[in-house]
């Protein structure tokens, strides 16, 4: 329907003096210095505000022209709001998104969300708060990425970690009906693989020795632990003696990170903890018991001190052995059992080269391209018979040996 003008007529124009204006319905006609009629509007059109310079008198611009522009933007935005989910009116922006999204983590199962709500505070808000979340392309993406490398100081990894929780807003906002679908693919920065640091078997058994004469009576069974299975800190000391298969020789982890599993362990693990088992006073608790009987959990949740003085203790440097590193693939000796690292336990499924054995994982991260797949490609990449015997081919539960006749050089 056409607006009634009461102020805005050609006669009111018309009369106009150089810097006068009348505004009517978001139209605004200005007399500008050389005598010419300037047409603008401003509107607020589904949450978004439009201010537009129409044109002028001189350009054969009119009333008319500057109605039918609002007229075509008020259809425009209806057009795009027939995209949006069922249920929302107008499109979200992404200062409004992000406080839902660390709301919905707070009410859910969300994890780190003490640094998600950081990063978006900090750097993804910042630079994408006025957007639409339904806008936001590709192109935006890269421009972010490029603002924060040329601000210096962050690293191509802590990059990746803002676009993790950036795409992870996404996949939210869908499941959410925010929105009917991902606004766009987000590639990751290429990160350096990083320094690995590989214990000796020598190391491994002057750590063992240390956390032996550790004034912690855990630490040893710590350090057993983590030697043996390659498990996380965290999974370490929430293990208990009741999910422990010691026929099958595996222990059931409830809470890992990828969901729960069942987690190989040593025949000399077993051992230890069976004799473990019978001193305690309750045989099927926690295995880390926490010393504080108000304890929330009922199990330890650290051992970085005590690590740590049976880490200087064995001569080794506490920065840079930490109980992660306990679990870094070593050399054919000291395995009992490949399957033990938690890489090739948990991951098989999503990455093909972790479905082999610990030092094929080892391997694997120090090069440029994924590989062993196959008992038959270990053979052939390390080249030694011990290599196919610590293989076990997880992803279809079987031994696989290799074929006759390969060759056992490099490919």
């Amino acid at each position: 329907m056409t607006a009634s003008f009461k102020r805005l007529t050609r006669p009111a124009i018309r009369q106009l003096r150089p810097g006068q204006k009348i505004t009517e319905h978001d139209i605004t006609a200005e007399k500008l210095a050389d005598g010419d009629v300037r047409y603008s509007v401003n509107i607020m059109v589904h949450g978004r505000r439009i201010h537009r310079v129409i044109g002028t008198e001189k350009a054969k611009t009119t009333r008319h022209q500057a109605e039918q522009f609002m007229e075509q933007a008020r259809s425009d935005a209806r057009a795009g709001r027939l995209s949006l989910p069922s249920g929302r009116k107008l499109a979200l922006t992404f200062a409004a998104a992000a406080d839902s999204y660390v709301k919905h983590l707070e009410d859910g199962t969300g994890r780190n969300i003490t640094v998600k709500r950081r990063q978006l505070r900090m750097y993804l808000k910042p630079f994408f708060g006025a957007m639409r979340l339904d806008t936001i392309t590709k192109f935006t993406v890269d421009r972010y990425k490029k603002r924060r490398i040329d601000a210096g100081g962050a690293a191509n990894g802590t990059i990746n970690r803002e676009l993790a929780t950036l795409s992870h807003l996404f996949s939210v906002a869908v499941e959410a009906k925010w929105l009917d679908r991902r606004p766009c693919k987000i590639e990751m920065l290429k990160e350096d693989p990083g320094r690995i640091i590989a214990l000796s078997d020598e190391q491994c058994e002057a750590l063992m020795r240390a956390g032996a004469e550790s004034a912690n009576p855990y630490c040893s069974l710590f350090i057993a632990f983590g030697l043996n299975t390659a498990m996380r800190h965290s999974e370490i000391l929430a293990a208990r003696f009741d999910l422990i298969d010691f026929g099958k020789l595996r222990l059931f982890v409830p809470d890992a990170k990828a969901g729960q599993r069942e987690q190989p362990i040593t025949p000399e693990l077993a051992d230890l903890l069976r004799a473990e088992r019978e001193t305690r006073d309750d045989p099927d608790g926690w295995i880390f018991p926490s010393p504080h009987k108000d304890s929330g959990t009922g199990h330890r949740a650290r051992m970085d001190g005590p690590f740590d003085d049976a880490v200087a203790r064995a001569g080794l440097d506490p920065l840079l052995v930490t109980p992660h590193v306990m679990g870094i693939p070593r050399s054919p000796s000291w395995f009992r059992l490949a399957s033990t690292s938690r890489r090739s336990n948990e991951s098989a499924a999503t990455k093909p080269w972790r479905g082999c054995c610990a030092m094929c994982t080892c391997m694997a991260s120090m090069s440029t391209a994924p590989f062993v797949r196959s008992g038959e490609r270990c053979l052939n990449l390390r080249g030694t018979d011990a290599a196919a015997r610590l293989h076990r081919n997880y992803t279809r539960g079987r031994w696989r040996r290799p074929e006759p006749g390969l060759s056992r050089g490099r490919n």
